[in-house]
């Protein structure tokens, strides 16, 4: 279970949670048109994103979703490719699938004028770069978060200061992480000062390789799963996960425990999620309507809040929950933003001595095995 996976358990979560005057007067003519012909969307994406909470305005009007989920941004890739473009109308792309999207031409730039909800977006989400192509949107942010260590904040108190601080004999057989390569991306990004992974060679990957190794060596496990690591941390079998993820904070808190999420003084990486409109989507102002509900301010924090993720709306902060209105600190966004970039994934094909995908895959593997 990674954190998509909680997605689909957040429905008891949000039962408490309302949805009240999600802006239905701002479906204009889309809407109007889907309540006589009960339009149904195509969307193909992470689940969560398509919260039945946050459409109850959409389905009011008309507008049902044909939703087929998916386990990872490479399925958004495959499936336009091979007949998805002209039927499905949304999908849901993480950054690393953006560039491909875009080259391949299976998504449209989009119209942010035709999406009132995002004049409200926080200014750090406009204009991403890694969203345009030819100075075009092609995607417009829901989600986002970052890696930060997350602990029992009752029994880890001497915090790292550096993300190497980990490696010290003093926390042996106190860390937990999760099975995944990104262990790796946040020692890069504190040793080479990027979130760029597409410009480190493989010598680098080495480099980070040797300073992991301290790590590995207090790790009680390397989960499967961050379900297990949220078992194993409020069983008090660990302290701290390495690669955490603030809801992890969230849910421990649910049964009862103190805990916290830091993020070392040498920073981390964000990611982020969006929504795109494929390419001759067959219900382009349909669909228009269905993302502007979702970035609105109470959808957005409807599916903010089952995942313990950021809000780009603004206005979305106080819709969410007490707990995780202090997960991320929106009053000093600029500055946070700035130090914990979003990430550029690495090469899938090789370039010379620049690391692939493949590189950072088979080191993080050999580390598994030391």
């Amino acid at each position: 279970m990674n954190r998509r996976d909680f997605l689909a358990r957040q429905g008891m979560f949000l039962a408490s949670l309302s949805a009240a005057g999600a802006f239905p007067s701002l479906l204009g003519r889309a809407a109007a048109h889907a309540e006589a012909a009960k339009v149904t969307l195509k969307f193909l994406g992470w689940q969560g994103y398509d919260d039945a909470k946050a459409m109850e305005p959409l389905a009011a009007q008309g507008i049902a979703l044909d939703a087929q989920y998916i386990t990872g941004n490479a399925e958004i890739v495959t499936k336009l490719r091979s007949g998805g473009v002209g039927s499905i109308d949304v999908v849901t792309p993480g950054i690393s699938a953006m560039k491909p999207l875009m080259l391949a031409k299976l998504i449209q730039p989009i119209d942010f004028s035709k999406m009132p909800s995002a004049e409200r977006f926080f200014g750090e989400f406009r204009g991403l770069e890694w969203q345009q192509s030819e100075g075009k949107d092609f995607a417009a942010p829901v989600m986002w978060s970052d890696y930060p260590i997350s602990y029992r904040a009752d029994l880890f108190k001497d915090l790292p200061q550096k993300w190497s601080d980990l490696g010290n004999e003093k926390y042996r057989g106190r860390l937990i992480t999760i099975d995944d390569p990104a262990n790796l991306w946040v020692f890069a990004k504190a040793m080479f000062k990027t979130s760029d992974f597409s410009i480190l060679t493989k010598a680098q990957v080495e480099e980070v390789v040797d300073a992991y190794m301290p790590v590995k060596e207090n790790l009680v496990s390397i989960s499967p799963s961050n379900g297990d690591v949220i078992d194993t941390l409020a069983r008090g079998d660990a302290q701290a996960a390495v690669l955490g993820w603030r809801f992890i904070e969230v849910q421990l808190k649910k049964k009862g425990l103190a805990a916290a999420s830091m993020v070392p003084e040498d920073g981390t990486f964000l990611w982020c999620d969006s929504y795109s409109i494929a390419t001759d989507a067959p219900h382009l102002a349909e669909t228009y309507a269905f993302i502007n509900q979702m970035l609105s301010p109470e959808a957005n924090a409807l599916i903010a809040a089952g995942t313990g993720s950021g809000v780009v709306n603004q206005d979305s902060v106080a819709h969410l929950p007490e707990d995780q209105r202090a997960l991320y600190p929106y009053d000093q966004l600029t500055d946070f933003l700035a130090k914990n970039t979003f990430y550029i994934p690495p090469l899938l094909e090789a370039e010379g001595d620049v690391a692939t995908l493949r590189d950072w895959t088979d080191a993080w593997e050999r580390i598994k095995l030391s």
